[in-house]
């Protein structure tokens, strides 16, 4: 149990080390994209979009995939 921890925490920790980057990211991508008139609805647009999606009713298995054994009750791999 103890090794399990650990390797979770090491990949979410490098997870979040790779995410850190991806909204200053996308904000300076638009800075070269959209002129500054339109800079600001835009990037309003995706600060909002980042809790809206995160609140969609949509589960995993819809998709399938990864999340596909959770759905249907499987905890175990």
């Amino acid at each position: 149990m103890q090794n399990w921890y650990y390797m979770f925490t090491v990949t979410r920790f490098l997870l979040g080390l790779a995410e850190a980057g991806f909204y200053p990211g996308l904000v300076l991508f638009f800075t070269y994209w959209f002129p500054d008139r339109h800079r600001a609805r835009v990037v309003g647009g995706l600060t909002l979009a980042l809790p809206l999606a995160s609140c969609t009713p949509v589960r995993p298995c819809v998709a399938g995939g990864a999340g596909e054994g959770m759905c249907s009750g499987q905890t175990s791999l």
